[in-house]
């Protein structure tokens, strides 16, 4: 991570990654993607932040709009690309809204990257670009910041910027001309490129002491994430744990290609284990617990007595006497091995679709 990293705290709050720290300079320009879309959150809540507005929506009317012009004005890029079902709602004709048509697929992607003058900020993210994805449910995001002689790695900021290539692609026809709105997408990412050149860590990550971060996208052409994660794992063996949150998995009655392709990339012989978080219900007048998950889950795994499968009940509220129901949304698995641990987290359920089996 960079100095801004470690000097910032964002009190898992991720509204807070879209407020600038003091030194990032005047904005620059954003992109974002989503799959469930709010376009008056996105402004008055995102790009408020990411502007550093100083009125408000609701309470100061007029002088907010003219500022917001005045502001949008100056940026080269305020943009969002949307799955083309989610793709609507009224907004400013200031920023661009591109829907992303898939054949046969979702944009299900949560990825910004944010730029100020002397700042590129990427946040990947489970949390949809709406009030319950940022605010009720229980989400997972990451930061990676990237200034003048940081040392977070330009490999995975240039991954991130070809991901939004490709996908901002998907917002025309291949028969058609880019758009205008495309073309400031593009040119936005062309020039975060160009900015950053001196902006990261280019060598390698070596030894332990050091965290090392890689994108890792499902999508078409892309490898599963089991294979990438297995590419990508540093220790000469395979993990020996895998823990996984997830509020959707595939339906039951039908073998679970996630577990089963999972427990193939642990550790083949000794002991071997899988845990998952799941959402549970009690059941009426029983001492039972209906588990959000399907049985095929347990079947997965391999035959011999070293292995286990672990169920948790994933609590959605706190134990306070004013507790607030918070829907479980994030998606992680946390990999563990002798000497490294791998946390994997973004916007992928536990299907066969989100870790690109499907």
């Amino acid at each position: 991570m960079s100095r801004h990293a470690k000097k910032e705290s964002y009190k898992n709050k991720l509204l807070d990654a879209w407020q600038p720290p003091e030194d990032a300079g005047v904005p620059i320009g954003c992109v974002a993607t989503t799959f469930t879309f709010s376009p008056v959150f996105f402004e008055e809540e995102c790009v408020g932040r990411f502007l550093q507005m100083q009125s408000d929506a609701i309470e100061d009317g007029p002088i907010y709009i003219i500022e917001r012009e005045e502001k949008l004005a100056d940026v080269k890029c305020v943009s969002v690309l949307v799955d083309i079902n989610h793709c609507k709602g009224t907004r400013s004709l200031r920023w661009d809204l591109l829907p992303v048509r898939l054949h046969n697929a979702i944009l299900h992607a949560k990825i910004s990257i944010l730029y100020w003058q002397s700042l590129i900020r990427v946040i990947i993210a489970s949390a949809n670009l709406t009030e319950d994805g940022y605010r009720r449910n229980q989400e997972v995001f990451g930061i990676l910041d990237y200034t003048e002689g940081s040392i977070a790695p330009i490999e995975f900021l240039d991954d991130t910027i070809a991901f939004l290539h490709d996908t901002a692609n998907f917002s025309k026809s291949t028969d058609e001309e880019a758009s205008p709105a495309l073309n400031r997408v593009i040119g936005l990412l062309n020039s975060v490129t160009v900015a950053s050149r001196t902006w990261g860590r280019t060598d390698p990550q070596q030894g332990k002491k050091a965290p090392r971060v890689h994108l890792v996208m499902t999508g078409p052409g892309r490898p599963d994430i089991f294979h990438q994660v297995s590419a990508l794992w540093p220790e000469g063996v395979p993990p020996l744990q895998a823990e996984i949150t997830s509020p959707f998995f595939d339906p039951p009655g039908i073998p679970n290609k996630p577990a089963e392709k999972l427990w193939s990339i642990l550790r083949k012989r000794g002991e071997a284990s899988v845990i998952f978080n799941l959402i549970g219900e009690d059941e009426p007048g029983e001492s039972s617990v209906y588990l959000n998950a399907p049985k095929e889950i347990l079947a997965a795994k391999p035959t011999r007595t070293s292995t286990q499968t672990y169920l948790n009940r994933i609590s959605l509220k706190d134990e306070s006497a004013d507790a607030v129901f918070r829907p479980l949304h994030l998606k992680s698995i946390w990999f563990s091995g002798h000497d490294w641990h791998g946390y994997l987290i973004g916007s992928s359920n536990f299907t066969s679709n989100g870790t690109g089996l499907a």
